[in-house]
C-alpha cells in the first residue's frame, strides 16, 4: 500500500489499507492495525485530506496512549504526521507542540529522526472535504474548467507514477 501511495496510485493504496486494517482488526494485530493508519494517514494527507488525516491520527494517538504497552516508535511518527497536519492546516502554535513531543520521544529513546521543518514543504493543497470547497449545487458536483485544475491534481488524477512522467520528461528533452 505504502508504494503505490509513493507511485501516486491512491485507489489501489487505499483499497490494500483497508483490507490490512479489516484483517489487522479481525486477528488482533494491534501493531499492524496502527501501521495501517499511519500508512492511511499519509494517504489522505497526501491527496490534501487534512481534516480525515487531521481525524485518524488523533483517533490512533488516542488508542496508542490507551494501550497499556503502546509502541513509541509509533508514537513519534503519529505526533510527526500530526504536526505536519497541523502545519498545512496553518496552526502553528499546536504544530509546535507535536513536534516538541516527537522530539521528546526522538531523544529519550536515542532514536535518530530527522524531522522537516522546512516551511516551503508546508504548502497546503486545497482540501476537498473542507466546508468552503464544498459546493451545494442542483447535482451535488463541485465544476470546474481544466484551466482550474493545478498540475499536481491532475498528475495525481492521470495515475501517472513519478518515475513514469520523469522518464517522458528524459525522452522529449532529448529530441
Amino acid at each position: 500500500a505504502y508504494a503505490y501511495l509513493k507511485l501516486c496510485s491512491f485507489r489501489k493504496a487505499s483499497a490494500i489499507i483497508y483490507q490490512i486494517i479489516k484483517t489487522a482488526n479481525e486477528c488482533g494485530l494491534t501493531n499492524l492495525l496502527y501501521i495501517a493508519w499511519y500508512v492511511m494517514s499519509e494517504l489522505n494527507m497526501a491527496q490534501g485530506k487534512y481534516i480525515v488525516t487531521y481525524g485518524i491520527l488523533n483517533n490512533s494517538l488516542i488508542q496508542l496512549e490507551k494501550a497499556d504497552n503502546s509502541n513509541e516508535y509509533l508514537m513519534l511518527l503519529f505526533k510527526y504526521n500530526m504536526y505536519k497536519v497541523l502545519r498545512f492546516q496553518q496552526k502553528e502554535e499546536q504544530a509546535k507542540i507535536c513536534l516538541a513531543q516527537a522530539d521528546y520521544i526522538s531523544r529519550k529513546y536515542g532514536i535518530k529522526f530527522e524531522f522537516d521543518v522546512a516551511p516551503e514543504h508546508f504548502v497546503p493543497l486545497v482540501d476537498p472535504d473542507a466546508e468552503e470547497n464544498i459546493v451545494n449545487n442542483s447535482q451535488g458536483f463541485k465544476t470546474a474548467t481544466i484551466d482550474d485544475i493545478s498540475p499536481l491534481e491532475f498528475e495525481a488524477d492521470t495515475q501517472e507514477s513519478p518515475v513514469e512522467a520523469q522518464a517522458a520528461n528524459n525522452n522529449t528533452e532529448g529530441e
